[in-house]
């Protein structure tokens, strides 16, 4: 048997695999893989990063941990501090001007149509420059044909 760093993890995490009780089998079953493979990991076989997340998964454990503890990235990049999963979640951790500043992005249009140059917080006033510039570029836009003249 060949110590190294993942099975050392995974003994720790899983108890001693030769403990009454907690075989390789009951392991391997909790995980959903092959008991052969805690059997090569025990033989100092490098593992497979499905297995890997598999076992952080069933134990509770965080994926990133267990790649590090595999070997599969090192410390440095497990170095997260927060991870956000889905638009809500991004959203909650946005600050309000991290979303004013997207909405005033995603706003702007060049050519026709309404110019938004910048969005601010409620309360928070333009500055002289801003309005004289939304007043230049808005006498740039030229207004739409009315449609009733064609008729």
């Amino acid at each position: 048997m060949t110590d190294t760093t993942w099975w050392t993890y995974v003994q720790s995490v899983a108890g001693e695999i030769t403990a009454r009780g907690n075989t390789a089998k009951a392991v391997a079953d909790k995980a959903g893989f092959d008991k052969s493979a805690i059997t090569r990991w025990k033989q100092g076989m490098n593992a497979d990063p499905t297995f890997v997340v598999k076992f952080a998964r069933a134990y509770g454990r965080p994926v990133v941990e267990a790649l590090t503890a595999a070997g599969l990235i090192t410390a440095e990049e497990a170095d997260i501090t927060t991870v956000t999963v889905g638009v809500s979640a991004a959203l909650t951790e946005a600050s309000n001007e991290e979303i004013l500043g997207e909405l005033g992005r995603r706003l702007s249009v060049s050519e026709g149509g309404a110019i938004v140059t910048t969005l601010r917080p409620r309360g928070e006033s333009l500055t002289v420059e801003e309005i004289e510039n939304a007043e230049r570029k808005a006498a740039l836009v030229e207004p739409e044909a009315d449609s009733d003249e064609d008729l």
